[in-house]
């Protein structure tokens, strides 16, 4: 279960941003978050972001490609703006470095992952502990990035993930039609 080509699956999250590394050495996680203060400055929450941003670029290197989990912009809670900032530096830091970028929405990874768009977290985790027992999948935003990284994998012409059931399939073409290729191999 190995990829000639690494991708990153990334599921951003200023508290537990989950990060999932598929390549020819198989696959790594990482989870990285920073509490932050409600009431933090902005210098406070400005350092935060960035300090944040640069462990997640520094796991994730210069990957042939990174699936990043688009926001969600219904969320209202968990400080969504600087939520927003770390998803453009991490982004921007990425495609700084040559790295081809690709977004995909929740529900569709939801689906891609279960084959239900409305997953629960728990259903998440679990349907990705099923598919990689030998991987150390103990935090929904783990599950998250993994299933991102799959996606990217499969991508890339070496999915490590199985056969598509038909509910998977339909994300994995939404999610193509939408995007299209974005990166030129």
């Amino acid at each position: 279960m190995s990829i000639s080509t690494e991708v990153v699956g990334i599921d951003l999250s200023l508290t537990g941003t989950g990060l999932a590394r598929i390549g020819a050495d198989g696959i790594e996680v990482g989870l990285f978050g920073a509490e932050g203060k409600r009431d933090a400055s902005l210098d406070e929450r400005r350092t935060r972001i960035e300090t944040l941003a640069g462990e997640i670029l520094d796991w994730v290197g210069s990957p042939l490609a990174a699936l990043v989990e688009s926001p969600s912009y219904n969320s209202s809670g968990g400080h969504a703006h600087d939520r927003s900032g770390l998803w453009w530096l991490v982004v921007t830091g990425l495609r700084t470095r040559g790295v081809a970028v690709a977004e995909l929405a929740p529900a569709t990874l939801k689906k891609y992952v279960t084959g239900k768009g409305t997953s629960t977290k728990d259903a998440m985790i679990a349907a990705t502990v099923r598919r990689f027992p030998d991987v150390d999948v103990n935090n929904n935003n783990v599950a998250d990035a993994l299933g991102l990284a799959c996606v990217a994998s499969r991508l890339a012409g070496s999915p490590v993930d199985g056969e598509l059931s038909q509910a998977r399939q339909q994300a994995y073409t939404t999610f193509l039609t939408k995007t299209g290729p974005f990166w030129g191999v």
